[in-house]
């Protein structure tokens, strides 16, 4: 998990403080790491941190920088709630839930589940991480199309900005 002191908590913390300034909301998993640092960006810049969090993990405490938790009955009503609620999808790094996040949101867009928003990626390593991914797995061009690569923060919200999801 990152720490204020890593580099993957100094870029998150600045994107929720871009959002912030722009206008928007965070929305995250709402525990530590980068969640928290999104979160923390944010509300340290007058925006909103909305943490989705479940119920029933008693072994995480959501981080004191939301400003408001909504508790989910399971990990599934958490992701239907992140994925539905939300105008944007930006990814940094992360766990293995920033994996499962980013696929099932994805899949949501591409199978046309939910109306098309952004989904950008940020971090050079996201590139390669999903070209390795394409030697696995059936990923085409189609899919290809529905993501962004964004080499940083600044670059995926500016591109938020161009597409009127911040001011």
């Amino acid at each position: 998990m990152s720490t204020p002191d890593d580099p993957d908590y100094a870029a998150a913390l600045r994107i929720g403080e871009l959002i912030a300034r722009g206008g928007g909301n965070v929305a995250t998993g709402g525990y530590g790491g980068v969640m928290e640092a999104a979160s923390r960006g944010a509300v340290e810049n007058g925006g909103r941190a909305i943490g989705i969090t479940v119920q029933g993990w008693t072994m995480r405490e959501p981080n004191p920088y939301l400003s408001e938790n909504r508790p989910s009955a399971d990990l599934y009503d958490r992701l239907r709630s992140l994925i539905e609620g939300s105008n944007a999808f930006v990814t940094l790094g992360g766990g293995i839930g920033t994996l499962a996040e980013l696929a099932l949101a994805w899949n949501h867009l591409y199978m046309k589940l939910i109306l098309a928003r952004p989904l950008i990626v940020v971090g050079k390593g996201w590139k390669q991480a999903i070209d390795d991914m394409s030697n696995l797995l059936e990923i085409s061009s189609a899919h290809l199309a529905l993501v962004e690569f964004c080499d940083d923060v600044d670059a995926a919200v500016d591109s938020l900005r161009e597409k009127g999801i911040l001011s």
